[in-house]
């Protein structure tokens, strides 16, 4: 079996030399000393991820990731920040340009280490996932093709073993009077913005998020109560507000509405009225006044 590939772009000799040692026994590494060469390695090898340095000289790590991004055959490479910098300012600015990830120098192997399985196990998935055409092109997360699969499944899963299922819906807002005003580019910037934040407000492996279509996003919950499902739904409305999305002279942040339900199906329960229920809840939150939850408790049928 091929060694996951790593690539490793760092103006210091020694920083090279420590990752390379502490990685080369389980991934194949590449190293680059400044950020042009990092860019035609990342381009000629078939990369799995980037482990970046922020401050190098003639052309620093943001510059890199904004060049990596807008290459189709790089934009999808993951990327971990490596850098002594340690301000929140700085962090929120290489996620907002798309940074999977950040590590802080001096390192702590076995973080370093496990940062890196984490987002390489994530690489393996979503090339599967790809292969089988379950992947939005757009945002990365699952589509709406495996959302009807996965939900199928959890549906008659939870009325097998009377456990609950939690179902989030949310539609970002005002999306059209955004794109009018600042172009479909930025509009998707913040789709995808929005479509990371919802992933990693979702902690568990058996929670999974799909992008519905157009600005909306599901979210399935096995075996999670309406108060549960509510309280993910309050991290992600939360999370979302507070994320600001910064490009060229444009700063903001988005907000969404939410639709809200969880059910422990009996036999002969529909999934389909079970998912009708929680999308009224949401065209109710939009109605309401947007940025804000609704919630089902659905009796079905």
């Amino acid at each position: 079996m091929c060694k996951q590939k790593i690539l490793v772009i760092d103006d210091s000799q020694l920083t090279l030399q420590i990752l390379s040692q502490m990685l080369d026994d389980q991934y194949e590494v590449l190293t680059a000393d400044n950020g042009p060469l990092g860019l035609i390695l990342a381009h000629e090898y078939s990369v799995d991820l980037i482990l970046l340095d922020i401050v190098m000289k003639d052309m620093d790590g943001y510059e890199v990731l904004l060049e990596l991004k807008r290459k189709e055959k790089t934009k999808d490479i993951p990327v971990i920040f490596v850098t002594s910098r340690d301000s929140a300012e700085d962090e929120i600015k290489g996620l907002n340009l798309g940074a999977a990830d950040y590590v802080r120098k001096p390192f702590v192997k076995e973080i370093v280490k496990l940062r890196i399985s984490t987002h390489l196990k994530l690489v393996s998935q979503m090339k599967a996932l790809q292969e089988w055409g379950l992947v939005d092109d757009l945002t990365g997360v699952q589509n709406r093709r495996s959302f009807e699969t996965h939900f199928k499944s959890e549906f008659a899963g939870a009325m097998r073993n009377s456990l609950p299922l939690g179902l989030i819906l949310l539609d970002m807002d005002r999306m059209k009077k955004l794109n009018d005003t600042y172009g479909h580019f930025f509009g998707d910037l913040c789709l995808k913005a929005t479509a990371t934040v919802v992933v990693n407000s979702v902690k568990r492996k058996s929670d999974s998020v799909y992008r519905w279509g157009g600005e909306e996003f599901a979210v399935l919950l096995p075996g999670t109560s309406l108060e549960g499902t509510l309280n993910v739904a309050e991290i992600i409305k939360k999370n979302i507000t507070e994320n600001v999305i910064t490009w060229n002279n444009i700063i903001l942040s988005v907000t969404a509405s939410f639709g809200v339900g969880s059910v422990i199906p009996n036999p002969g329960d529909s999934r389909d009225s079970f998912f009708q229920e929680v999308d009224k809840a949401l065209y109710e939150a939009k109605t309401n006044g947007r940025n804000r939850i609704e919630i089902t408790d659905p009796h079905l049928a």
